[in-house]
């Protein structure tokens, strides 16, 4: 949602992040304020595989004391034309991830 006051402009950053490899297609929908006016603008994307791949399939952590780490390197390998954004997660989905937090939550409660 924005508004744009006359005479003004604003920049508007859409952001595309698809879940599969797939052409997608969707529309941003501009309506007039007080109006019944309403103006579409097409959005297509395309969504392709990749060459990225980590240096090791696993890794094993050895044993470490209470307050030391114990630690070994991993490498995240890009071999496409395009960088690539990724972030380490403990859980496949948001949504197991989601339910060991309330999980959690639930323990400290008790």
């Amino acid at each position: 949602d924005g508004l744009v006051e006359v005479g003004q402009t604003v920049m508007v950053t859409l952001t595309f992040t698809p879940k599969s490899v797939s052409d997608f297609t969707g529309e941003l929908m501009i309506q007039y304020h007080g109006t019944d006016m309403t103006s579409y603008v097409s959005l297509q994307g395309t969504a392709e595989n990749v060459e990225v791949f980590l240096s090791a399939p696993s890794v094993n952590l050895e044993p470490a004391y209470i307050s030391l780490s114990s630690q070994k390197t991993v490498k995240v390998c890009n071999k496409s034309e395009i960088p690539v954004r990724f972030d380490w997660r403990a859980f496949h989905t948001p949504e197991e991830e989601e339910e060991e937090r309330s999980r959690l939550l639930l323990e400290l409660e008790q």
